[in-house]
């Protein structure tokens, strides 16, 4: 069950950091610190991203299987 919920959590934190690096994006002066921050938060962000819904793929089935015996 706790896998479940971290997969959960993965996926709104990449959600959360690819939006914060796309509000980085839109300032209006890009200098390197803002662009090297911005590309460091999504990548970071597209990788929980990407675990999460993996991970949640796999776990999901699992607990709603044991929540429909209980």
């Amino acid at each position: 069950m706790m896998k479940y919920y971290n997969a959960k959590t993965n996926i709104a934190m990449g959600t959360m950091l690819s939006a914060m690096a796309m509000i980085q994006f839109m300032f209006s002066e890009l200098t390197g610190w803002v662009i090297g921050v911005a590309i460091a938060f999504l990548a970071l962000g597209l990788f929980n991203l990407i675990m999460g819904i993996r991970h949640y793929r796999m776990y999901a089935p699992k607990v709603y299987a044991d929540t429909k015996h209980t």
